[in-house]
């Protein structure tokens, strides 16, 4: 370490030595300490900027590790959702196929006039997938599936599908009246009430609403209840096996 006077400081002793640079430090040149070491004021500023653009630098670090954290997590979460959303499809699709193949009933083989006089016969509808919905004007939650029955219908109607209504009103008036003022498009069959050989016997149907999925060999596939909200997997299920099923 220099001893004698600061030449800056006139009569300040010289205490240390710049660890940096080496110039002679008395007092009053304000130096700073840094882990043991003493800098005089020009070598520490240049040490504190370079500290600085070292917290800088460590800072973009951190935040783009947290970046990428949040990032891998929300991959995760969506590899998540994807994986459990596959697995519940897939589930499904199983228990689906094993009511395909399993030995479903026929249904009921019937020939009735539509709303527009046309005949419709169940036997004539082999090779559609069949949808029968029992229904009425005064049900209100028949009504409220009307809705989901016109995407059914909107979705299918081109393919070998056929959605058929099947009224259960007081008159066909009432009918009539119920199929406009909802805009219902597809067929109907008016199917009174107290009729001893109705189709909702032939069907047994106890409530409504009722709707029926009939696969393309006439068996009864799947009764769907009004809280199913699968209807359409069913039948786009069925519509996907016609290519492969040699029975067909």
């Amino acid at each position: 370490m220099a001893t004698g006077t600061c030449d800056r400081h006139l009569g300040q002793a010289i205490l240390w030595d710049c660890g940096q640079c080496s110039n002679s430090l008395c007092q009053s040149c304000a130096g700073a300490r840094y882990g043991g070491v003493i800098y005089c004021p020009a070598c520490r500023d240049k040490r504190e900027l370079k500290m600085q653009a070292s917290l800088v630098r460590r800072q973009h670090r951190k935040t783009a590790r947290e970046k990428i954290r949040h990032v891998m997590a929300g991959a995760i979460i969506i590899l998540g959702v994807f994986g459990i959303y596959a697995g519940v499809n897939a589930v499904a699709r199983f228990f689906m196929n094993r009511n395909y193949v399993a030995d479903r009933p026929m249904a009921p083989d019937f020939a009735a006039k539509d709303i527009n006089g046309r005949i419709v016969a169940m036997s004539g509808l082999r090779g559609k997938v069949v949808v029968l919905d029992f229904w009425a004007g005064w049900c209100p939650p028949c009504i409220a599936l009307v809705p989901d029955l016109k995407k059914l219908n909107d979705e299918f109607k081109d393919k070998e599908f056929l959605l058929l209504g099947i009224n259960k009103d007081e008159s066909e008036e009432a009918m009539r009246l119920a199929v406009k003022k909802h805009k219902i498009e597809w067929a109907q069959i008016f199917d009174p009430v107290l009729t001893g050989s109705s189709l909702s016997d032939l069907y047994d149907i106890e409530g409504l609403p009722a709707t029926i999925i009939i696969d393309q060999n006439g068996r009864i596939y799947k009764r769907w209840g009004q809280g199913d909200r699968k209807m359409r997997e069913f039948v786009a299920f069925l519509l996907e096996k016609k290519a492969g099923a040699a029975e067909l």
